[in-house]
Order: structure tokens, then C-alpha cells, then sequence
């Protein structure tokens, strides 16, 4: 966290000195606006009159994001400006306060707009004035924007001393009472400091002592006599010497430098960011581990490793213990029992006896027990002594004494904090020399070892050498993720509206309405009175018990929508079309005009009245008509919207059509009203008591982020998710924001505070798949500079391996799992598992029986793929008990396994069981899990995806996904622009805006999607395929794909058999994976870029083989259709 406010600390006495005066002589003057945001403004205004003059006040965000071009040298200048600035400086709120700017007399401001304008817009451009008063204001501005923004220090408190008493309270609110044990206490380790500069320097390691590294591990390994997880021995050196038999050792290469020739180096070079792919079993965290060893040991650094769970956190830091290097683990605290009672499961159930015998050094940093627990017990009077639950630990700033009944007590920290068991883990930061974490405990997780108030990943800028980032497609994804805040809006006694009204109508009371001379708080309980309008509205929409209400049930629950979205479903109904459906007549594009010129203002600005004809229905809506007449005035428009073929049928669903106008004109005020609210909300906070953003805002970004992700392309813009209570007619509303740009921070690991004079550490990304061009979800675009090839055998294995698509026949019906929903999902399930594992009429042997003879010994187990959990128990279920066969089905480790459950962490268990069949949802087994039988290869012989892969119409990741990677795309390479920067801004916001309404009123449907949409969807769903595939590719293993959910081709393949039509790459996804490796493989032509032919290269490094898997697919015969 920055101190932004103490910059101008000399001005405000002066500024208010100022005020006073100004308004004693004009009295009539309505200047109310906050200091900070005064300053905040001018501060803004100083930056675009010295470097942008002329320019209009919308062009700051788009620089500030990153989105428009800008000199290198104002790059650190920019990034003091939006620290200082803080929340005045995002889009909305800036124009807000420059319009209440305008407002204060001309003799306290030192900007006046260049021309007369009623009201400051984007285009709006300021002059700065040369005022008599303040006026050395302008040092202090140019001092702010040449200066670093300081750190805000940790809190530091008085330890409790040992033999006296002392309350907390709990989350609950009872107060517990506690005595403070008389024991010593021991002294807690330094916290780290920051640093004011830092340089980062380059490293080459030969290759040679890489190998000895290697050696040295396994020997470490065999002196204590361990073998982590199954490990051989000499795993490691075996390894960089020869791959599993291999002679030719580990497999990586870099481009020849000015050639697209890649050649394996003669020594690794460590250079600020390196991107290194290669496929699933080519031993890239295998080489990450044995780099990351090396450099602790032979030079020094601190290093810090990144992985996909909390179990892999602290099989890293066991692994790196038994190496002899000292390493923490860096958790967070929200879910830290589940992640502790996690980890000492998987201790007990895989121990050959009840109470482990063997040693783990994780298990230090696995005790939740509080050291003053005892106490807690013995002064309770409590008659139910239930122990306390983590989050109710004393542990800092909780403990009162007991006797201080002062209105503002002094808080204590526990003086246990340096023994304490729980404490484990932040006592063992600071001589640590790997700290190992997750994407979300690297992002939103405090750094408490620190002197200054800061999270971890910045904390690594000042501290670490070198983050090993595995799986960073994935990483990308959970970043991206962090910045998509959502809100329960309304719930029972739990929702934001509610709450948000009631609080701010307290903070009025308790001060006799003296908030209301704000004209700020006027605004803000005037919207909050319309956003209650405006929920209760569309609820009433949705709880009448007619046919038209629980149509409108259906449409919404579960599946994200906006005002304009319903707007969408409202066009098409007008024209008499099924929504969604590509109409051959051009019927489709007539209703998306429609949309676009007629009813898309209804959404875009709801609180601006229509013209024309819509302006009556719109007051209609809102209630300017009696009943009778308001239903005669909208239905009379809708009908007369229709081509005259379609009015009859448009007449007969009219009732409907008025209900989706209605829910839509309230859902688009809902989420305007909102966003008014919200960034109103820091300008009225003070004013009307009410709780700070970190308390308020439940699922809010890291707030010391905001200053530094660039805002989403489309602005704050939002969401609404109903959610349905079982079959009732109600149900909660959540409300979805979208609050910035989260793969940003992964482009930026190495050099996130460089603009402050802090070279951050090297960075090593790794992953099989963050190099898939055409995926929104997946591709980073960092062009990759290092790879590791698969051993050669698992090449030529691989080159061997099948895929087939075989759909499933039941009463000469193919079977679609795809698509359907309840009962008949899990009837179409239930058909595959039985249809595979149980011999039909007549036959002595079932198709699985067949197919398991025909693998090699030690590979006979089959994975059988699902979409959900759900389905893989189901299925499993179906197997276990129809069929002579045995299944497991993988639960998530914070889940009661039941009959059949493997959890999670216990996958690679699975490879040597007894069990014949492995259920997974593609989710849960696509990476991370090794599953080997005796020999280390893969156990799994072939695998069957029941399921065609297809996220749920609730994710939003996709529609996310794709305007991250365009914002993303955009900042990577800034177009240079020729005319008004606030103009370019506004066009951007603009064209992202219609975007972002158009991917929300569009269901992700596959055979729907059409262009980059398509292809992005195409490529993530790949990405998945592939990755779950390598599951059973270990070892110079081959593999058969069998596809057996119809959806992955409905028409039978490219040969069709379902009537006289084919597949496309519109209606079959194997089609379209296979014609989109055929872009990615194709050679370039002879004028190709030195660029062009290096990413030819990787391509074909990366996907050749799964090229020629997708281009060779054994398609069914033909059926004959009757």
C-alpha cells in the first residue's frame, strides 16, 4: 500500500484557509469537494498541460492504461500520477470530479476549461491559469510526478505482556477472554525491508554444471535416504544425461541468433524475462527444479517458485528441505485450515501405518493450533467449549486489555507470534531462500514479513532473483481472474442494495440529514432509492406465478446477462426469430440492425428518454401510464416492429416480448444506477458513515493493484447472474464487474516497479500450451525464446498414436451428452458407460474388454473424460455397478470421497491400484498429474472423452478471456496516432463497449460462433483436449483417443451420413482443431519475416504431432438414413 496523500500535506491548510475566505465572500457558491480530490484533479490536469497540452481530459485514462503511445521517458511519470491520483484518476470517477472542479471558484482553482462548455466530457480540454493564491502549488504537482510514491509501513504493535488479561472478539461477535501465559516468549525474526533501488544482472551457467547439480541432488536425495513421491534413483541426473534411457540428455534449444535455426545451447542464459515451452512429458519443471538449485546454491539467490495448488506448495517445499535448501511456503489465510486438513489427509492415507513414521519437513508449516487456546478455555463460562476457528486467532492487533474501557482501546499483538506453531511459516520467510506459493497467494496475499505494507508479488521485486512460474497459461487465467469482482446484490438480509440503502440512511440519521447539503450525497441516496426501484421492478418481473414469468425464469438463471443481451433476444423475437439460429434469408442481420439503431439506447443510456416513438414505451415501462394502458402502448410497438408475415406470431408471444423489454430496461438501470453508486462511493464514504471499500467491497482486486493494471478496454461495465432457489420463483441477483486487465501483472513479474527505479527479478514461464496463437484463454503473448523437446521415443510414440470419433448408437439414435441437462444427461451418460463396459446381445465380450486386450501389459487402464464432477460420479456410479468393471471418479481434495471417490491429491496413486477405470471432469486431470504404473510409464493405455468439452453458460471467462487478450494486444503494441488522443480514447471505448454487449447478449454456443470468436474458442478448447491427452503419453508410450459424445460431430464427420449434409468446422469441433492446426503448421511464404519463420518453428515444434493425431481422425462410415 502507497502513501498518495502526502504529497500535498503543506497545501491543505492553505487550500482550506483559501476556501474559507471565498466562501465568506460568496456565500452563494456551491464549491463542496474533497481535498484529496482537488488535488488529485489538478495533479491530472498539470500532467496533460505540460506534456499533452491542448489535449482533452478522456485521453489520461487511455495513457495512464497504457493504451495509447507514450514517450518512453513519461512512462515512470505516469505511473507516480495514477498512484497519486489513486481513484480520481479511473475514467468515470475523473469526469465526475472535474465536473465538480469547475464548480469551485476560479480564484482557488489553477485550471479553467479552454472553451465555455454546461458540462465537462472526454473531449473537454483545461488551460491552467496563473492564480494569485497557492501559487507555489505548481512544486508540489511537478515534485509528485518526478518522485517515487512511498511505501505506507506496516502496523506495528505493543506485544500483551505474559500474565495479564485480555478480550477479543470473534466473528461472530461474542467477546472471549483470555490470560496471557507467563512463559518466554522468544524474539520474532527482522522483517525485510524495501528497497529504494535495485539492478538486476544476467547469468550463464554452463551446462556442465548444471550436471553436476543434478548429481548432487540425487545424491541429497539418497544421503537421506528418501524417494519424494516415487522418485528413482538417480532421477535427476538420469534426466539432463538421458531422458529415460534417452542418450541424448535433456532436450532444449534456443534460436541461432539471426537465424530460425534452433540449436541447444552451450549454456543457459538467466535474462529478464524468458518464455520456455515444450510438450507435456518434455521435462521442463524438471530442468526449472534443477536451475532453481543451482542458483541457491552456487549463487546466492533467493528464489521464488509459483505452482498451481497448495499441496504443490508444500510438495515443493518437502522436496527443497530434503535438498538441504531452506524454503517457506506462502499461504494464504482465507482457506488455510481446508489446505491444512488437506494436507494431513493425504499424510494418513497414503502412510503404510496409522500414525506416519517417516519425516516430512512441510509438516512444520501444517500445525493450525493456537498457543492461547488453553487459556481461551479455561476463563470461558461458555458451556459449549467448541475450539476456535483460525480466523478467530488473536493473533495481531485483536487482543484489548481487559480493564480499558476507553472508547478507543489500544490493540496488542500476541507476544506467542515467534513460537507459535501457526506462525510457522512467516517465521521462516526471512532466512528462507525459496519462498514457493500459488497465483492467488503471489497476488492477494500481504506480505506480513515485510517492513512496509505491501503484497507478495511485490515484495518479490525487492527480494527475489529469480520466480519460476510453471503452468503459466494457467497463471494467466487466475490472473485475469482476480480482476473480475463480483457482488451478491440481493439476497436475503445479505445483499448489497439492501444494505447499502439501510447504512446510508443510518449515517443520515445519526446526523439530523446534515449530509444532504452534499451535493454528492444528495446523488448517491437518490440512486440508492433507484436501484431499489429498479431490483424490485425486475423481481416482480420474476416471481409472478404466470407461464411468461417462468419462461423469463428459465432465460435468466445461471446464465450472465445485461440490458443489452435481453435487448438481443427481444430483437430477434420482434422478427419472428428463434434466437441465436442463423436465419438464411438474412433475417438475422436485419434483427442485429434493428438491435444497434433502435433499441440499443435503451440499454447504453437508460436514463436518456428515446425519440420518436419508443419514447412513449419507454415511459410506459417505467410506469408513466396506468396498467391497462402502459401493457395496450408497449404491446402496440412490439407488434408493429414485426414484418408483416410475422405479426401474427409475434401477437401470440407478445406477453413474453413485453416481459423481456421490461426485464431489460430495469437490468440496464440496475447496473447504470450501480456503477453511479459505486463510483460515487469514495466521495460520500466519510460523509455518511459508511464502511471503508476493503470492508465493503467483498470481492474486490487487491486494491494496491489498481494504480497499477490497466482498466478493462470497455470501462466499468457489468454483469447480472439471477441465480434460482431449487424450482421457487425467486432466487439471488449477482452482479459482475470486470475492474481491470489481470494479464497484465504476468507480463510484468520481472519488471513491475522498474518505472520506480526497482529492477524486478528474472522470470522463467513454462508451460506446453501458453503458446497457442489463436487462444484467448491460454496464449500469452510472449514471444517464447527457450524449449525443451520431447525424448525422442516419446516423439516417435506419439507419431504412432491414434484418434478415433466413435459416437455411440442407441435405437439407431446417436447419443449427445452435449447439450442436455438433468434426467437426460444422465440417461445419455449412462448409455456411453454402458454401451462401452457392457457386452452387448449376443457378444461375449464388451468393447472395453476388447480394447484393454489389445494394450500392453502394465497400460490396460483406461480415463474416461466428463465435463463436471458430477458427471464423472455418475458415470463411475453406472460402472461399478452394471458392468464387470471398476471405476474411481476424481473428487476434489475438500470433498467426501463416498463410494467411489479418488481425491485429487491421490491421482498418481491410481497408476499401480487394482481399479480398472479412471473418471475425471477434464477440469480436475488435464495437468499436473503423472499417472505411472511399475515400469514409470503411463498407466493409462487410452482414454474416452464422454463429454464434448463446453464451458457452462454461467463462465464468463470466455467472453473475459477475449477482451483481455485484445487489451492485452493493444498495450503490447499501442497504434500511433495522428489526431486527438481523447478522440482515440473514445472510439476505443467505444468499439470495446458494443463489443463486450454484443459476447454477453451471444450464448457461448459452439456451432453460433463466428469469426475470432470461433477460432479463440476452437483454440481453447484444444488446449484442453491436448493437455489431458499427455496424462497418458509418459514414457515412450503411444495412446488411443476415442471420442464417443456425438456433439463432437453431429453429422457423422466430413463424410456426413445423417441426411445428404457433412460435418463443418462450424458443427464439429475435431474439424475445426484440425483445420486450425493447419493454419498454425503451414509454412510461410518465401517473403516471410525473419519473425514469421521463427514462429513457424514453434509451431511446428509444438503442434506437428498433434497435428498429424487431429488430420488423421478414423472417421465412422457413413449411416444410412432410411
Amino acid at each position: 500500500m502507497r502513501d498518495t496523500s502526502g504529497w500535498y500535506k503543506e497545501l491543505i491548510e492553505p487550500l482550506r484557509q483559501l476556501l474559507a475566505k471565498v466562501r465568506a465572500e460568496s456565500p452563494q457558491l456551491n464549491d463542496d469537494m474533497p481535498i484529496k480530490d482537488f488535488f488529485s484533479v489538478e495533479l491530472g490536469l498539470r500532467f496533460l498541460s505540460t506534456h499533452f497540452p491542448g489535449e482533452g481530459v478522456g485521453a489520461l485514462w487511455a495513457l495512464m492504461s497504457g493504451y495509447l503511445p507514450c514517450p518512453e521517458h513519461l512512462v515512470p511519470v505516469l505511473r507516480r500520477l495514477r498512484m497519486r491520483m489513486g481513484e480520481v484518476g479511473h475514467s468515470n470517477y475523473f469526469l465526475i470530479c472535474l465536473n465538480r472542479y469547475v464548480g469551485v471558484d476560479e480564484r482557488v482553482r489553477g485550471f479553467a476549461t479552454a472553451e465555455e462548455v454546461a458540462r465537462v466530457t472526454d473531449s473537454t480540454s483545461f488551460r491552467q491559469l496563473d492564480p494569485a493564491q497557492l501559487a507555489d502549488r505548481w512544486k508540489y504537482y511537478d515534485d509528485a510526478l518526478a518522485t517515487p510514491v512511498p511505501y505506507v509501513a506496516s502496523t506495528t504493535r505493543a506485544l500483551a505482556e505474559s500474565g495479564e488479561t485480555y478480550t477479543f472478539t470473534r466473528r461472530d461477535r461474542r467477546v472471549e477472554t483470555v490470560r496471557i501465559p507467563e512463559v518466554p516468549a522468544g524474539s520474532a525474526p527482522p522483517k525485510l525491508p524495501s528497497k529504494p533501488t535495485r539492478e538486476r544482472h544476467a547469468a550463464k551457467i554452463c551446462r556442465d554444471e548444471l550436471k553436476a547439480t543434478a548429481e548432487e541432488m540425487d545424491d541429497d536425495l539418497r544421503k537421506a535416504a528418501v524417494k519424494h513421491h516415487g522418485v528413482p534413483e538417480p532421477y535427476f541426473t538420469a534426466f539432463w544425461e538421458g531422458v529415460q534411457g534417452s542418450s541424448e540428455g535433456v532436450q532444449d534449444f534456443v534460436f541461432e541468433p539471426g537465424t530460425d535455426e534452433l540449436v541447444q545451447p552451450a549454456s543457459i542464459e538467466i535474462d529478464g524475462l524468458i518464455h520456455e515451452v515444450g510438450l507435456m512429458n518434455s521435462g521442463k519443471s524438471t530442468k526449472a527444479l534443477i536451475l532453481v538449485v543451482n542458483r541457491v546454491r552456487k549463487a546466492g539467490w533467493h528464489v521464488t517458485l509459483v505452482v498451481k495448488s497448495v499441496m504443490k506448495v508444500y510438495e515443493a517445499v518437502s522436496l527443497l528441505s530434503y535438498l538441504g535448501i531452506k524454503a517457506a511456503p506462502l499461504v494464504g489465510r482465507s482457506s488455510r485450515t481446508d489446505h491444512v486438513a488437506a494436507y494431513w489427509q493425504s499424510v494418513l492415507s497414503d502412510s503404510a501405518t496409522t500414525f506416519p513414521t517417516g519425516e516430512d519437513p512441510a509438516a512444520v508449516f501444517t500445525n493450525n493450533i493456537c498457543l492461547l487456546e488453553p487459556g481461551w478455555r479455561r476463563m470461558s463460562n461458555s458451556p459449549d467449549l467448541e475450539p476456535l476457528h483460525p480466523d478467530d486467532y488473536p493473533c495481531r492487533g485483536r487482543l484489548r486489555k481487559m480493564d480499558d474501557d476507553s472508547g478507543h482501546p489500544e490493540r496488542f499483538d500476541c507476544p506467542l507470534l515467534a513460537v507459535c506453531p501457526t506462525q510457522a511459516a512467516e517465521n521462516a520467510i526471512a532466512e528462507a531462500r525459496v519462498w514457493v506459493t500459488t497465483p492467488q497467494g503471489l497476488v492477494r496475499s500481504r506480505a506480513t514479513a515485510m517492513q512496509d505494507d505491501m503484497r507478495w508479488l511485490e515484495a518479490c521485486q525487492h527480494h527475489t532473483d529469480l520466480i519460476v512460474v510453471d503452468e503459466a497459461d494457467q497463471v494467466q487465467q487466475t490472473f485475469d481472474s482476480q480482476f473480475m469482482q463480483a457482488e451478491l446484490l440481493v439476497a436475503a438480509e445479505t445483499g448489497w442494495a439492501d444494505n447499502t440503502f439501510t447504512q446510508s440512511l443510518q449515517g443520515r440519521i445519526r446526523q439530523d440529514r446534515l449530509p444532504m447539503q452534499s451535493t454528492e450525497v444528495k446523488r448517491f441516496c437518490g440512486y440508492s432509492r433507484d436501484l431499489l426501484e429498479a431490483v424490485d421492478e425486475l423481481y416482480s418481473l420474476l416471481v409472478d406465478d404466470t407461464p411468461t414469468s417462468e419462461r423469463l425464469r428459465d432465460v435468466l438463471d445461471k446464465t450472465p446477462f445485461t440490458g443489452y443481451s435481453l435487448l438481443r433476444r427481444l430483437a430477434w423475437g420482434v422478427r419472428g426469430l428463434p434466437y441465436g439460429k442463423p436465419a438464411e434469408d438474412g433475417a438475422d442481420e436485419a434483427a442485429e440492425a434493428f438491435l444497434r439503431k433502435v433499441l440499443g439506447p435503451l440499454a447504453l443510456d437508460p436514463f436518456r428518454p428515446p425519440k420518436g416513438a419508443l419514447r412513449r414505451v419507454a415511459e410506459a415501462v417505467i410506469g408513466r401510464y396506468r396498467d391497462t394502458e402502459r401493457t395496450s402502448v408497449i404491446d402496440d410497438w412490439l407488434i408493429a416492429q414485426a414484418p408483416e408475415e410475422k405479426k401474427e406470431q409475434v401477437r401470440e408471444r407478445v406477453d413474453y416480448l413485453r416481459l423481456l423489454l421490461r426485464a431489460a430496461m430495469w437490468s440496464s438501470r440496475i447496473t447504470a444506477v450501480f456503477l453511479e453508486m459505486s463510483t460515487l462511493y469514495p466521495a460520500v464514504a466519510d460523509d455518511l458513515q459508511l464502511p471503508d471499500g476493503d470492508s465493503f467491497w467483498q470481492g474486490q482486486p487487491p486494491e494496491d493493484y489498481q494504480p497499477l493494471v490497466p482498466e478493462a478496454l470497455m470501462g466499468n461495465l457489468m454483469a447480472l447472474q439471477w441465480n434460482r432457489k431449487g424450482d421457487g420463483f425467486t432466487g439471488d441477483l449477482r452482479l459482475m464487474w470486470v475492474r481491470g486487465v489481470g494479464r497484465w501483472l504476468l507480463h510484468h513479474l520481472h519488471d513491475l516497479l522498474e518505472p520506480e527505479g526497482i529492477q524486478g527479478p528474472h522470470v522463467l514461464l513454462t508451460s506446453a500450451t501458453s503458446w497457442t496463437r489463436h487462444s484467448s484463454l491460454y496464449n500469452i503473448d510472449i514471444t517464447p525464446t527457450a524449449f525443451v523437446r520431447e525424448p525422442p521415443q516419446d516423439r516417435e510414440a506419439l507419431h504412432k498414436s491414434t484418434m478415433e470419433f466413435r459416437p455411440v448408437d442407441h435405437e439407431n439414435t446417436r447419443v449427445f451428452v452435449s447439450g442436455r441437462m438433468g434426467d437426460e444427461r444422465e440417461q445419455a451418460l449412462n448409455l456411453l458407460a454402458t454401451h462401452l463396459t457392457v457386452p452387448g446381445r449376443h457378444q461375449p465380450t464388451s468393447w472395453l474388454d476388447d480394447l484393454r486386450a489389445s494394450l500392453p501389459a502394465g497400460r490396460k487402464k483406461v480415463l474416461f473424460v466428463t465435463l463436471s464432477g458430477d458427471d464423472a460420479e455418475r458415470t463411475a456410479r453406472c460402472v461399478n455397478d452394471h458392468s464387470a468393471f471398476t471405476a474411481h471418479h476424481v473428487v476434489p481434495n475438500n470433498l467426501h470421497p463416498g463410494e467411489f471417490g479418488l481425491h485429487l491429491r491421490r491421482v498418481a496413486t491410481f497408476g499401480k491400484s487394482d481399479t480398472d477405470i479412471l473418471v475425471a471432469a477434464e477440469l480436475a486431470i488435464q495437468r499436473g498429474h503423472n499417472i505411472l504404473n511399475a515400469e514409470r510409464t503411463a498407466a493409462l493405455g487410452a482414454l474416452c472423452y464422454l463429454v464434448r468439452p463446453h464451458p457452462p453458460a454461467s463462465d464468463l471467462s470466455f467472453p473475459l478471456s477475449l477482451m483481455n487478450r485484445d487489451a492485452m494486444r493493444r498495450i503490447l503494441s499501442p497504434p500511433a496516432g495522428t489526431g486527438s488522443l481523447a478522440a482515440e480514447a473514445r472510439k476505443l471505448r467505444k468499439q470495446s463497449r458494443e463489443r463486450w454487449h454484443g459476447l454477453l447478449g451471444e450464448q457461448v454456443i459452439f456451432r453460433r460462433l463466428r469469426k475470432d470468436a470461433h477460432l479463440a474458442f476452437v483454440a481453447n478448447s484444444f488446449v484442453s483436449i491436448y493437455q489431458t491427452i499427455g496424462r497418458t503419453i509418459r514414457g515412450g508410450t503411444t495412446t488411443r483417443v476415442y471420442f464417443c459424445d456425438a456433439a463432437f460431430a453431429p453429422r457423422g464427420g466430413p463424410g456426413g451420413g445423417r441426411g445428404t449434409d457433412s460435418d463443418t468446422i462450424h458443427t464439429s469441433l475435431l474439424l475445426a482443431i484440425a483445420a486450425m492446426l493447419d493454419g498454425l503448421v503451414e509454412p510461410p511464404g518465401r517473403k516471410a519475416s525473419l519473425e514469421q519463420r521463427r514462429d513457424h518453428v514453434v509451431n511446428t515444434t509444438l503442434f506437428a504431432l498433434a497435428h498429424r493425431l487431429f488430420d488423421s481422425i478414423t472417421w465412422p462410415e457413413p449411416r444410412r438414413v432410411p
